[in-house]
């Protein structure tokens, strides 16, 4: 197996990875490039497998990545890594994605099927959209964040840096001037309902969505 600029090389063989397979292949076979999914251990049996220490051990930039773990702070680590030896990252993205006008996706992207975003928003880089999730319009979503599957963005929204934000999660509408504002490393949990703005750092879970203490 030989390294080349047309490789492309996917990290993190959990399940989520399972769920974008078909975009794996579909964007390899569309850029005419070889994919390759990089695991801890290769505990997987498949011949598309390698171990982290295989990858550092065939490496060479150019090379197209994408990284597919929801974890947000991990996720960075690992696009820092990739970038440091010139990587390319690669934006995965379902065909059925809807996006009207305005609209901007940030690099290394994975958009999952029935995503859609409408009017002037605005997504960061190495951002998950997994599953029937959308964002309203008038929406700012920073980097590294992760929208697990069935998460509803109202308009006017601000999302900081490195947010989870759990299956099923609401977050209500701000209004013009004055958007809702989820801060900075906060964790939304799975059906949260959120209807303030909601600290840097911090878990907010419940119906009316509270900050756990």
């Amino acid at each position: 197996m030989h390294n080349s600029p047309k490789s492309l090389f996917i990290f993190g063989a959990g399940s989520f990875m399972r769920c974008i397979k078909h975009l794996i292949e579909r964007t390899s076979l569309v850029m005419g490039v070889q994919y390759w999914i990089v695991d801890k251990c290769n505990s997987m049996q498949s011949k598309f497998i390698i171990s982290e220490n295989d990858f550092k051990k065939i490496v060479s930039e150019p090379f197209y990545f994408n990284v597919a773990v929801a974890d947000v702070r991990l996720r960075s680590r690992i696009v820092a890594d990739c970038l440091s030896l010139g990587g390319i990252p690669v934006s995965l993205i379902s065909d059925d994605f809807i996006q009207y006008d305005d609209v901007t996706i940030g690099d290394g992207a994975i958009i999952c099927a029935k995503n859609m975003a409408t009017t002037s928003v605005q997504v960061g880089k190495y951002f998950h959209g997994n599953i029937y999730s959308y964002i309203e319009h008038d929406c700012i979503i920073g980097d590294f964040v992760t929208f697990s599957p069935r998460v509803s963005c109202n308009g006017y929204v601000h999302i900081s840096d490195y947010v989870f934000i759990g299956a099923g999660a609401v977050i209500r509408n701000g209004v013009a001037g004055k958007p809702l504002v989820i801060g900075q490393g906060a964790t939304i949990g799975m059906g949260a309902v959120v209807t303030k703005s909601v600290p840097d750092f911090s878990t907010v879970v419940g119906n009316p969505a509270k900050v756990m203490i």
